[in-house]
């Protein structure tokens, strides 16, 4: 009796085991399920089509004003989106336009990033947007009017190196996450610009390149948008769409030795380092939007000689199932090109006004604008600097569309 006792106690422990053990594969089983449900691929595609009629001095036009019509493709752009298993994902965008053209970058974006488990930390390497001027770290599908601003042709807007993105008021607790946006970075200043990717090739005389440093810090003292009854961050370009206040200042730097960089901005600076500072806030509420930014460049032959603004005004009204937008901007730039001091021709200022037109938010835009441009670039019969006649008009159309697979 008492060995059949313990037989049957052996039997059940061994019964126990295996239970345990197969209770221990199916936890880990659905584990490995409930992580690969994170993995995800995004296929998105963008086409953003334009006229253009110009004055006559203006590339759109011959000797007479506003006599022919440009009409072209602006960006034609596809991307991968892949997010990983929680903690890494990976970024391909590729510019189709430049496929049209020759000795263009095919490469806008090509990255991959693994998240840190501080801060809402993410390490990015590869070929991103540098975390510097507010428009060109935003997606050019949000952009207010046709081109960015001034500042935006500054710099490269894609390089290539590693950048660091921190979430630091999570210090103070979950509720603070998006009240404050972190990002540093350090890239080979031969990215996606006019003297990158597909542009040149590296040769060996440019292999001491020196590196390019750029960091942005953005403050959002009303936190971020909220989707869903859920604070999701500050995404460029909704702003225009929400009712709440919301507000963000913004300051970024740059820093490098490389003197393309500072023959770029017509900068002499004799091999001195060069300093970038930049500076804007966004304000928008019920409709109302503006925007301002100041972005100033600096060496020892061209102290405080470079700079750009400028500021921005909008008003979205909802119409139905659609949101119309007139807007205005005045956009300044200057440099001292000739190392002489500022004179007349170094000075450059746009105005430009139109209408947005927005259905499904940015899925569907189109945009007509007019593009007064004030310069001295001309010379007359007497080879006086004038106002060139190179006013533009400008309608285009947008489409984004993607999904996930």
């Amino acid at each position: 009796m008492k060995k059949t006792i313990k037989l049957l106690i052996i039997a059940l422990a061994i019964t126990n085991i295996k239970l345990y053990a197969q209770e221990i594969v199916i936890d880990k089983f659905a584990e490995q399920k409930k992580e690969e449900k994170h993995e995800s691929l995004k296929i998105g595609a963008r086409i953003q089509t334009r006229l253009m009629m110009g004055e006559k001095d203006s590339d759109f036009a011959t000797n007479e004003d506003y006599n022919a019509v440009d009409f072209n493709f602006r960006r034609l752009r596809l991307s991968l989106v892949f997010q990983g298993a929680k903690w890494y994902g990976g970024y391909l965008e590729l510019k189709g336009e430049s496929m049209l053209q020759k000795s263009k970058s095919v490469i806008q974006e090509a990255n991959l990033w693994v998240k840190l488990p501080f801060l809402s930390g993410k390490i990015t390497m590869g070929q991103f947007k540098i975390p510097f001027i507010r428009e060109s770290v935003q997606s050019s599908s949000r952009l207010m009017f046709n081109e960015a601003a001034f500042s935006a042709s500054t710099t490269q807007e894609q390089d290539i190196g590693i950048k660091l993105s921190l979430k630091p008021l999570l210090l103070m607790g979950s509720s603070y996450e998006h009240f404050l946006d972190f990002d540093a970075s350090v890239t080979n200043g031969e990215g996606s610009g006019q003297n990158g990717v597909g542009y040149k090739s590296v040769e060996a005389v440019n292999s001491n390149v020196n590196p390019l440093f750029n960091w942005r810090v953005q403050v959002n003292p009303f936190g971020g948008l909220i989707k869903n009854g859920k604070d999701k961050g500050w995404v460029e370009g909704e702003e225009y769409f929400s009712k709440d206040m919301k507000l963000s200042i913004g300051y970024g730097g740059l820093y490098t030795k490389d003197s393309d960089y500072a023959a770029k901005m017509g900068i002499q600076d004799n091999g001195e380092n060069l300093n970038g500072h930049t500076f804007d806030a966004t304000f928008a509420m019920a409709g109302v939007y503006a925007n301002a930014e100041f972005t100033t460049f600096m060496s020892s032959a061209a102290y405080k000689n470079t700079y750009t603004y400028q500021g921005t005004l909008g008003y979205n009204i909802p119409v139905s199932d659609i949101y119309v937008m007139p807007a205005l901007r005045y956009n300044y730039f200057q440099s001292d090109t000739a190392a002489d001091g500022i004179t007349d021709e170094d000075k450059f200022a746009d105005i430009w006004a139109g209408i947005n037109i927005y259905g499904n938010k940015h899925n569907f835009k189109a945009q007509v604008f007019y593009q007064i441009k004030r310069d001295k670039a001309g010379t007359d019969a007497d080879l006086n600097p004038v106002d060139k006649k190179d006013n533009v008009f400008y309608f285009q159309v947008q489409t984004n569309f993607g999904k996930k697979v």
